[in-house]
């Protein structure tokens, strides 16, 4: 629980405006906290909320700001070399609904296989550094040295934890320094962070503020249509666990759930008792999945035929989870999958 701790207090140093924060019990090294906030991807919040003379403000803060500005910058480039192009694309899980730097930038082609490998010629002859070739994805570097990944799936590794021929109808147009981009609608987002999340196993304190914000300031809709969303994608179960979740670090740091959240909560069938497992069993965060709960959300997910054929083919290779899970894994999945290639 001692990382717990430090997490808490980070929150409270990064807690939306629109919330009433206690004030932390115990100060915490700022060097510590802002090694916790990169790893969790609020590193420009955290340094936002630290006294102006401090030294983070006149380094690392900096640093941040002007990666956060080639960031955007590039996500236009691409966004105009794209749409140039007549390709059908979105841009997810990198803009968050609050000014926040990201590692990377994720792009989803929305269009058919012959477009995501014009999309790699595209970013090849504009001189993008290529990075080298996922499964469903291929990475690339900016001139300005900001990498991107581009992806045919919604996917981590060989696993399309969401059908993106679901998403047609979710694509969004945000503004970024004065243009026009596309994205997913804030729902259609929120529940690619969330898969994301789940798979790769790692809940991490951005995905936590995002949701925050985002039952903040959107529409009074945006709850039913995020959970028929989460539906119609066979999401029910990694959805629960997410708002669960968010709802336990909510309490635990600010006193109380705040009233979007409890909307929310309110809205689940039930809580789900692995978030309470996240949280207990994660010494810092980012925080992991447990494999009953993993097993839960894969068993809902065989409804579809395109993650029954992608967890084959993660089997086979046998690459991923970490060994522990995937030992649990190749023990049980046979029996629920229906499938054997």
């Amino acid at each position: 629980m001692f990382g717990n701790n430090y997490a808490l207090s980070l929150l409270k140093k990064i807690a939306p405006p629109f919330l009433s924060t206690p004030s932390s019990s115990r100060e915490y090294p700022p060097e510590n906290l802002y090694s916790l906030a990169r790893k969790n991807d609020v590193s420009l919040t955290y340094l936002e909320n630290i006294p102006e003379n401090h030294e983070y403000k006149n380094s690392v803060y900096k640093y941040h700001l002007r990666h956060f500005r080639k960031l955007k910058k590039t996500i236009l480039r691409v966004s105009t070399l794209l749409e140039k192009n007549n390709i059908k694309y979105a841009v997810i899980k990198t803009l968050r609904p609050f000014p926040e730097d990201a590692s990377d930038i994720d792009i989803i082609n929305l269009g058919m296989e012959k477009d995501f490998i014009k999309i790699i010629r595209i970013l090849k002859r504009e001189n993008y550094k290529s990075l080298g070739r996922g499964p469903y994805s291929a990475g690339f570097r900016s001139s300005l040295g900001i990498d991107l990944d581009i992806y045919n799936e919604i996917s981590s590794n060989q696993i399309i934890y969401m059908n993106k021929r679901n998403l047609h109808d979710q694509v969004d147009r945000r503004k970024i320094q004065g243009n026009y981009i596309n994205t997913l609608t804030p729902e259609a987002d929120m529940l690619v962070i969330s898969g994301h999340s789940a798979v790769k196993e790692n809940y991490t304190l951005s995905c936590f503020l995002t949701t925050l914000y985002r039952l903040k300031r959107e529409t009074n809709k945006f709850i039913k249509n995020f959970l028929t969303l989460a539906d119609e994608n066979d999401m029910n179960a990694v959805v629960r666990w997410f708002i669960t979740l968010s709802a336990i670090l909510c309490k635990r740091a600010y006193g109380a759930i705040s009233k979007d959240l409890s909307i929310a909560l309110n809205s689940l069938e039930r809580l789900h008792p692995g978030a309470y497992r996240s949280y207990k069993n994660s010494r810092f965060p980012p925080y992991s999945i447990d494999l009953l709960t993993l097993l839960e959300i894969f068993s809902e997910k065989v409804n579809c035929s395109v993650f029954r054929r992608s967890m084959c083919r993660q089997l086979r290779e046998l690459t991923w989870p970490g060994k522990d899970l995937r030992e649990g894994l190749i023990r049980k999945i046979p029996k629920w999958l229906g499938v054997t290639h």
